[in-house]
């Protein structure tokens, strides 16, 4: 990429963070659309393997979301705090950038190390954001499964709906963690995006679908002829030791036709 455009793309990335409402407010979903698409512009510049972007998506995948921070004692104005220093932290490092770009230095662009078997992408579906949700998204990551939550990913202007179905596509399998988040008269069901999500789930992974059940909820009789395994929020190793037989079982060579990373 010649310097005079890839000065003139960055400078309009760096612009937006300090003078565009919609970046600059305290709107962390706006943020992220924002910090996808510059780490694009960056990896434009000096490649995809680069540290430039290495650094860049370390501090802003760094922010902790609004919606975990819901714990007793948590203050809305720390997250402002945290929000607002990092956006400090990342305008002085497009700002050096820039300048060296404003230098005449070409950047040194860093091809990234090909590999042609990606880890498997399980999409997942699932209630509120809570440890539940944390610990198995830590689980699969160690058992080298890209865990995709479609709320963590950048919107690029789309709705709720096609969001939804375009990250499904990306997919390879599914895991539909259903926990007792709403009250339905006496009992307790998931909320209602869970079922849903279940519903197209089960049509575009037939066979490669996990389905998670928390103790003491319930479901509608259209999703609950499946085979659900039961788990409580507070021991999840038999819910663990239950994803990864079937996550094994999806590698075996029946059922790893689709499956990337399978032997």
């Amino acid at each position: 990429m010649a310097i005079e455009k890839a000065k003139e793309k960055l400078s309009q990335q760096l612009e937006a963070l300090r003078s565009d409402p919609k970046v600059a407010a305290f709107k962390h979903g706006i943020f992220r659309v924002w910090a996808f698409e510059t780490a694009q512009v960056l990896g434009d510049i000096y490649g995809p393997a680069s540290d430039e972007l290495g650094v860049f998506q370390s501090l802003a995948r760094g922010l902790p979301l609004p919606v975990n921070m819901l714990t007793p004692g948590y203050q809305e104005a720390d997250f402002k705090g945290v929000f607002e220093d990092r956006k400090k932290e990342i305008s002085a490092l497009l700002e050096g950038f820039v300048h060296r770009l404003d230098e005449g230095i070409a950047p040194e662009y860093k091809e990234a190390v090909v590999n042609e078997e990606r880890p498997p992408r399980m999409f997942i579906a699932h209630g509120g954001r809570h440890a539940t949700l944390d610990r198995m998204l830590r689980f699969l990551r160690a058992l080298g499964i890209e865990p995709i939550v479609v709320e963590d990913q950048p919107s690029l202007d789309m709705t709720i709906e096609q969001k939804v179905d375009y990250y499904l596509g990306l997919c390879d399998c599914a895991l539909v963690l259903a926990t007792a988040d709403d009250a339905v008269g006496t009992s307790q069901q998931p909320r209602g995006n869970v079922l849903v999500e279940a519903g197209r789930v089960q049509e575009r992974f037939p066979g490669k679908t996990i389905w998670l059940l928390e103790e003491g909820a319930s479901l509608p009789t259209n999703i609950s002829a499946k085979v659900w395994e039961r788990f409580a929020a507070d021991d999840l190793e038999k819910a663990f030791i239950y994803v990864g037989e079937e996550i094994r079982a999806m590698r075996s060579p029946k059922f790893a036709q689709t499956m990337p990373g399978s032997d």
